[in-house]
């Protein structure tokens, strides 16, 4: 529904165009997004678990591991500079910081793995991708006053994986990561100049980002700690944003 939000708005700037002004300069304004993506976390196991049989293991990490999809609306700003360079050729080159608030999470009650009824296990996983840093470059062919592009670059997000699990028999364990993980971004837009100093945009990107790697550690309660049983956990973390923006031209 939002998707189609920000197409019907794009259609909307872009009917009520005004005539051809070039692109050359600087410019700022702000933007409203929708993203949605992808992120598997992969449980390993470790330490004592070595000497628990096979069929448990293999259990349990699959039982632990899961795929999620984070999704949200958020709001952005960016700054840049454009070259037109020839009559219908435009580079240009933008820094910019959204809020993505993208999460999703995955809470089971007490579940029995493949090994069999007993031991159950309630897992818990989470992630969270909240504010993003990008630097990017874009080129564009200028079909007056449309102007539709490719660009790339590098977005840094500020990310938080959590794994947690509590066993039948009291076994309670949980890890988290929370970094500032970089990725290459890429995307396709169109921008139409509305008259004046304005403009609209409507653009669609893709980050994929560095892992996010951590051990879960007992938490207290837990009915054993020793000896010691680990889990570390690999959380990966793709998404895709539609977004529309409006900059003012200087």
């Amino acid at each position: 529904m939002f998707k189609t939000s920000l197409l019907a708005a794009a259609a909307v700037l872009t009917a009520g165009s005004a005539s051809a002004q070039e692109w050359n300069g600087f410019y700022v304004g702000g933007n409203i997004s929708s993203t949605s993506g992808e992120s598997a976390a992969d449980v390993a196991t470790g330490g004592q678990w070595a000497s628990e049989a096979t069929a448990l293991r293999t259990g349990f990490q699959n039982l632990m591991s899961t795929s999620l999809d984070p999704e949200g609306t958020g709001f952005g700003i960016q700054a840049g500079y454009n070259w037109q360079v020839t009559d219908h050729i435009v580079l240009g080159a933008e820094v910019g910081y959204s809020q993505l608030q993208a999460d999703d999470d995955r809470v089971l009650p007490q579940t029995a793995t493949s090994y069999g009824p007993l031991p159950t296990y309630a897992p818990v996983n989470r992630i969270e991708a909240d504010g993003q840093f990008n630097v990017r470059g874009s080129i564009g062919y200028d079909f007056s006053p449309v102007l539709v592009y490719a660009t790339a670059g590098y977005s840094n997000a500020d990310a938080t994986a959590t794994t947690e699990v509590l066993s039948s028999n009291g076994y309670s364990k949980a890890g988290e990561a929370s970094d500032w993980v970089g990725g290459f971004s890429y995307g396709v837009g169109a921008a139409v100049r509305l008259g004046g100093p304005w403009s609209a945009r409507l653009e669609y990107s893709h980050t994929e980002y560095d892992d996010l790697t951590y051990t879960t550690a007992y938490r207290t309660g837990s009915t054993f700690v020793s000896p010691a049983y680990t889990e570390t956990v690999t959380q990966s973390l793709e998404l895709d944003s539609w977004q529309v923006g409006v900059n003012f031209h200087f």
